[in-house]
């Protein structure tokens, strides 16, 4: 059987190989050639790496998430779908994880004030964004430095009142304790984020509470 492991901790590591008579990484900006440095030297792109390893892997029999369209395992035709389909394999227990619930809520924190900052012309990364990094890590006393963030746009919109519901209904989730656990988050903390994400591609549902004041 093979081990799984799941990295808790950010690692550093370099990679150095050689390649001879080969092109390891070739630049579609320049007729496909190799790449190189100014100085002549050989460079592959972080992007190329990344490709690299997720094939290596992928030859391995590992399930991977970020696949090409000519090594798809599964069928899936983008991200979203092969998100859902693996989602759906999840119990309902299993989608009301603390780390999924906590990512929905971030989701839905960013989708409102992106659409705030969109509406009044603002170009700058929404305080969810800007917070992740201190969510992930402390999601309970983070939200709460967020949420008075969020205050003044609530004011803004009317109350919002579309965006509050959502926040009820997810937080309706949490198991008891849930909530106020300040642990850091795992990974699965992005499947929540991103399935919210998706559900909100509506790009009239922010002001549905502003037109109907109106009418």
């Amino acid at each position: 059987m093979r081990r799984k492991y799941n990295l808790k901790n950010k690692i550093d590591f370099a990679v150095v190989f050689s390649a001879e008579n080969a092109n390891p990484n070739g630049d579609p900006l320049n007729g496909n050639r190799p790449r190189t440095t100014s100085d002549g030297f050989g460079e592959v792109s972080d992007v190329a790496l990344k490709r690299k390893i997720r094939n290596r892997l992928q030859d391995a029999g590992e399930s991977i998430f970020v696949q090409m369209d000519e090594r798809s395992d599964d069928g899936a035709k983008s991200l979203s779908e092969r998100f859902n389909t693996y989602l759906k394999t999840l119990s309902k227990d299993e989608q009301k994880t603390k780390d999924i619930v906590f990512g929905r809520l971030l989701a839905l924190a960013d989708y409102f004030e992106r659409g705030v900052l969109l509406k009044q012309q603002v170009d700058r990364p929404t305080n969810a964004v800007k917070l992740m990094s201190n969510f992930i890590a402390k999601p309970y006393s983070t939200w709460g430095a967020l949420w008075k963030q969020l205050i003044p746009y609530l004011k803004t919109m009317n109350g919002a009142e579309w965006f509050q519901s959502g926040i009820d209904d997810v937080m309706a989730l949490f198991e008891e304790g849930d909530f106020e656990d300040n642990k850091t988050l795992s990974p699965l903390f992005l499947l929540g984020y991103s399935s919210q994400r998706r559900s909100l591609r509506n790009p009239t549902r922010l002001h549905k509470d502003e037109s109907d004041k109106q009418n």
